[in-house]
């Protein structure tokens, strides 16, 4: 029965050329489907010789190249997707062999869920991936020999390197087949060489044990609870890092650059990354106190942190006469947060507030936001670039802003 079906993965990887890799590269557009089924065949004659007689398994894949982060993601949907298609494929009926490509109909792609992202800055890997589906009970025997044999065997032939160069016209230097055991295999030691130990447990955690709890804890001072493909996180401004930690503007920077690490690469693999406001009462929280209490205090929107101090000025903003916004910039990390001032004629402090950008788009909508804000109440507009974090003499924890004649 088609219910008794079981599905084991496999990609054929792609290594891009690294000159290729640092301009860029953009992966190509899916193939329509006759060019597709022509790739499908070359594939499986492939694996067939590297694996021996598959006669009795299905094969499913799409016509397309993705980033390995797009196939790495949790519960591993790519996979489960494509099982369906196949499963559909049979219409209800009992499970029979067969070789099924999915491709583009006119450039419009069929499953919008499994449609490659196709972003710029790919590599050096992309993956076409390839799911083998048969009968439960025969999938232990191919599971073994996929294992065994297609890392270590599996390199593409040569009609199928003719055809990837011809249809998807990619700049590889290397085509070969692995199974996704092996990608995982290889990014955990891509991480750990690169100091991100700590990333590939969380990785690990979302990809195959998604509907457990996790938290990790780093020397940093970063933390990250998984939940459900979610990953809730504590945000730390200047002023609450330094409560909690008091290692000042320098241990910051390091938390900082840490911190946006982490969020990058968890969202890449599609975790929905949530910055959370810090609260001490998570230095020893375990998972499930965690997650509750960051679900409290998840910052809505998604696109900054705003702190008003409480010393940062209580008067009239109707007597404003100029706001100035004051991008706080530590030189490696960029900008850190922005400081909006309204003052008077006078100079006197009216209000104060910090903008901490949570990701890099949210850079420009702070600064337009604040800029339609002084247009409301019409007075001038000054953005300020000092080039350094500026910080109150007698609290160096706490972010000022520039006055124009500093």
């Amino acid at each position: 029965m088609s219910s008794q079906l079981s599905a084991i993965a496999a990609v054929l990887t792609v290594e891009l050329a690294p000159d290729a890799v640092a301009q860029g590269y953009r992966p190509p557009q899916p193939l329509e489907r006759d060019r597709g089924e022509e790739l499908a065949w070359a594939l499986a004659a492939d694996l067939q010789g590297v694996l021996g007689d598959l006669q009795e398994y299905g094969l499913v894949l799409p016509a397309a190249l993705y980033d390995l982060t797009e196939l790495l993601r949790p519960g591993l949907p790519m996979v489960e997707i494509l099982m369906e298609l196949y499963r559909g494929g049979l219409r209800g009926g009992p499970f029979q062999p067969q070789l099924m490509a999915i491709g583009a109909h006119e450039g419009h792609w069929p499953v919008a869920t499994i449609a490659p992202e196709r972003s710029p800055g790919a590599g050096p890997m992309l993956g076409l991936p390839l799911v083998f589906v048969g009968p439960a009970e025969s999938m232990p025997d191919l599971e073994q020999r996929l294992e065994t044999n297609l890392l270590e065997k599996g390199r593409a032939g040569l009609r199928t390197r003719e055809l990837m160069e011809q249809d998807f016209q990619v700049p590889a230097v290397n085509l070969a087949y692995a199974t996704f055991n092996d990608l995982c295999a290889m990014l955990r030691l891509q991480l750990q060489q690169h100091g991100f130990a700590e990333l590939w447990a969380l990785l690990e955690g979302a990809l195959f044990h998604s509907d457990r709890r996790q938290v990790t804890r780093l020397d940093s001072g970063n933390a990250f609870w998984l939940d459900q493909g979610r990953a809730l996180t504590p945000f730390h401004t200047l002023a609450t890092w330094q409560t909690e930690h008091g290692s000042g503007i320098e241990g910051y920077a390091e938390w900082l650059r840490v911190q946006r690490q982490y969020m990058a690469g968890l969202g890449a693999h599609g975790l929905q990354v949530l910055p959370c406001q810090a609260d001490p009462a998570l230095a020893g929280a375990c998972a499930n106190k965690g997650v509750a209490l960051l679900e409290e205090r998840a910052i809505r929107g998604g696109e900054r942190l705003r702190e008003e101090p409480v010393s940062g000025g209580n008067g009239d903003v109707k007597a404003a006469s100029v706001l100035t916004l004051t991008e706080q910039l530590i030189p490696d990390l960029g900008p850190i947060a922005y400081t909006a001032e309204l003052r008077d004629a006078s100079g006197r402090l009216l209000r104060q507030a910090h903008d901490y950008p949570l990701h890099p788009g949210a850079l420009q909508q702070i600064q337009s936001d604040w800029e339609a804000q002084a247009s409301a109440l019409g007075v001038p507009f000054k953005l300020l670039r000092p080039g350094e974090v500026l910080t109150e003499a007698d609290n160096p924890a706490q972010l000022r802003g520039q006055w124009p004649t500093d």
